[in-house]
């Protein structure tokens, strides 16, 4: 069957088996029925097509059922089964694929259910992986992007648990991940960053010895090729294609670029005692001597990871670990950080308890480039990058699948530029840090100078962007544009409590595309509840955060924006955001000195805004819609200079709750 139509919506081009109507337009489009190949095509930027499973070939003990919600969905009796869906594509590509899925519970505990995996075939690339679902519906990635020439594929999906329940298979070709020659502009003074540059030798590591399936010997050859690299004056290490296993981590070196090529798949060991002897890290905040990162550098320079190869982090068998991380960090901060112990003498490999390494952790580093690369569901954090400075990282794939599978993580660190990468992370994508409390104090490195631009943030479990919680020792200075958020959580999620203290300011947020989310669209706190967390302490200060051009669909709550009473979030910008179709409106308490034009919140239920002890608001142009009726709603005594500009506010559909009146309210329009 071949699609006859296509709905364009800011550059956006979706398949979909219902008739939009738009302003001035109304197209219909072609139900996608599986039993044939159907053909697909559009322009623009995105392209997302759903495939129909109710005419999908099933294979075992697997049917067509009916949800509660009457909606067409897969349901497998046991594991031994397989759905395949014959399509065709007009256009060639590289595509993601997605699978919308739900289960009759909530995302469990890692560790106390069977992490047995699918297996997913499309157009020669195999994958398997353990399939998460929760209570709601929800898309998650397979993990690998696939070149897709135009013409007839098959794609299979095996072994779906049977508590699984796949309801849509979606096909997404995002232009967001070619690369453009956009010059760097921020709004802030920031050294350029370049690509370190090598010197054209290359060290293979078959040249070393290495063997394919031989963990030993590739691990030897591997760090034999760097340091011969290293002492050459530098070069490329190269692991040609194949099926590589290590038997323990692998240790960068200054000037050389370790090269995977395309076809290549190194795998790391999942035994904690091939990361020994014990090295100097930085662990979710806290200096420590721990477990090796399975890619690790200290003080070095000029150093790459890149290639179209793959870099498989085996972390399942880490992963059950983190059921005691917070009650093993809190046992190791009372031990170390509060009795002042030395760094040197803070090993947590005594303890008795597995801290999870890191994927990569260059720590005093400068001059990194990661660049193509596919990581893998690692043991912990991702791209770790500790105490360093001028960082590129582009074109990258991050598919993580267990608990706390951050995927870039600059720590403490200065002048990062990300790229052109697709992130699906089972945590926060982007995610900001400074240190811990008392110990993030003692070093006292900010983060600043960070740009993350024309990324996909797809698939994943929890945000795109994070700032915090770790925001000790100050958050400046980062630009985010251009990016496409679809089906996670939260688009940005920064947060933060009492206890940490930091500074977070002069933050840039525009030209955002969003679709899709869980839970807010976008949240901003200081009331986050966290592990270290304080009655007393330090407090945080957010400030000077401008958010612009933001265009979203279809999420949890709007707008979550929540500063602490003796300290007001204060001086955020917002202009021209839309957020429509949110199933609760945009809540703000404890904020000081907000603008806004053109600020659009809609929802499905509830009301648009809520203010709750907010001061010095002038919101210009507003649009606010509320499915109950009501378009705002101000709460108690402590609100003051409420100024709306331009809006379309009618008294009937305003409320004031809790002690709050009406004359701290105005209503104008601009001269």
């Amino acid at each position: 069957m071949t699609a006859t139509g296509t709905e364009e919506v800011t550059n956006v081009v979706r398949l979909s088996e219902t008739t939009w109507q738009l302003p001035a337009i109304v197209i219909p489009l072609a139900l996608l029925a599986l039993s044939l190949p159907c053909v697909c095509s559009a322009g623009g930027t995105l392209l997302e097509i759903p495939l129909d499973i109710r005419h999908a070939a099933l294979e075992g003990n697997i049917a067509v059922e009916q949800s509660a919600e009457g909606i067409s969905q897969l349901a497998a009796g046991d594991r031994a089964n397989a759905v395949r869906i014959a399509f065709e594509l007009a256009e060639e590509g590289l595509y993601e694929v997605k699978l919308l899925v739900v289960s009759p519970f909530n995302n469990p505990h890692f560790g106390l259910r069977d992490e047995s995996n699918s297996t997913f075939t499309l157009a020669g690339q195999t994958r398997t992986w353990p399939i998460r679902t929760s209570e709601q519906p929800r898309y998650r990635n397979v993990p690998a992007l696939f070149e897709l020439p135009a013409g007839p594929h098959t794609l299979t999906l095996q072994n779906l648990p049977a508590e699984v329940r796949l309801r849509e298979v979606m096909l997404v070709r995002d232009g967001i991940l070619t690369e453009s020659r956009e010059p760097v502009l921020p709004p802030f003074d920031m050294l350029e960053v370049n690509p370190p540059a090598f010197p054209e030798r290359t060290f293979s590591v078959v040249d070393y010895g290495a063997q394919q399936n031989n963990g030993p010997s590739f691990s030897h050859a591997l760090q034999q090729a760097i340091e011969a690299c290293h002492a050459a004056g530098g070069g490329t290490a190269l692991v040609p294609p194949g099926i590589w296993q290590t038997a323990g981590p692998v240790q960068l070196k200054s000037n050389v670029r370790l090269h995977i090529e395309k076809g290549a798949e190194i795998h790391f060991s999942a035994n904690p005692s091939d990361y020994l002897p014990p090295v100097f890290v930085r662990w979710a905040g806290i200096e420590m001597l721990n477990y090796s990162p399975l890619l690790y550098a200290r003080d070095c320079e000029n150093i790459a990871i890149t290639g179209d190869g793959r870099l498989v982090g085996e972390g399942a068998p880490w992963w059950p670990h983190y059921l005691k991380d917070q009650e093993m960090s809190a046992a190791a901060y009372a031990a170390w950080v509060e009795t002042f112990t030395s760094v040197e003498q803070r090993d947590a490999t005594a303890m008795g308890h597995v801290f999870r390494p890191q994927f990569f952790q260059p720590i005093h580093c400068r001059n990194i480039l990661v660049e193509d690369v596919t990581f893998e569901s690692g043991p912990f954090w991702t791209m770790d990058m500790v105490y360093c400075e001028d960082i590129l990282v582009r074109r990258v794939k991050v598919f993580t699948h267990g608990p706390n599978g951050d995927g870039f993580c600059p720590d403490s660190s200065r002048n990062a530029i990300v790229e052109h990468c697709l992130f699906s992370t089972e945590d926060d994508a982007i995610a900001i840090h400074t240190g811990l409390n008392d110990d993030g104090r003692r070093v006292n490195r900010p983060t600043e100078n960070v740009i993350v631009r024309h990324n996909r943030f797809s698939g994943g479990y929890w945000g795109a962007c994070s700032l915090g919680s770790l925001t000790t020792a100050g958050i400046r200075n980062v630009l985010y544009h251009d990016n496409h958020h679809a089906d996670m959580n939260h688009a940005f999620y920064f947060k933060s409590t009492r206890g940490r203290g930091g500074m977070v300011e002069n933050i840039h947020l525009r030209d955002i595309r969003i679709e899709r989310m869980q839970n807010e669209t976008m949240t901003f706190t200081t009331f986050y509840s966290a592990y270290f967390g304080t009655v007393t302490g330090p407090i945080p200060t957010f400030r000077d955060i401008i958010i612009s051009n933001v265009s979203a669909n279809a999420s949890g709550t709007a707008l979550d924006m929540r500063g602490l009473p003796d300290r007001p979030l204060e001086n955020f910008v917002l202009e021209n955001v839309s957020i429509l179709n949110a199933s609760a409106g945009a809540v703000l308490e404890n904020i000081r000195d907000l603008r806004s034009s053109n600020l659009h919140i809609q929802t499905t239920r509830g009301e648009a805004m809520t203010l709750t002890n907010c001061q010095n608001f002038i919101m210009a142009g507003a649009v606010l819609e509320g499915a109950n009726g009501i378009d705002l709603r101000i709460r108690d005594t402590r609100n003051a200079g409420i100024v709306f500009l331009d809006a379309e506010l009618r008294a009937d559909r305003i409320a004031f709750d809790e002690g709050a009146i009406s004359n701290v309210l105005s209503l104008g329009e601009t001269r």
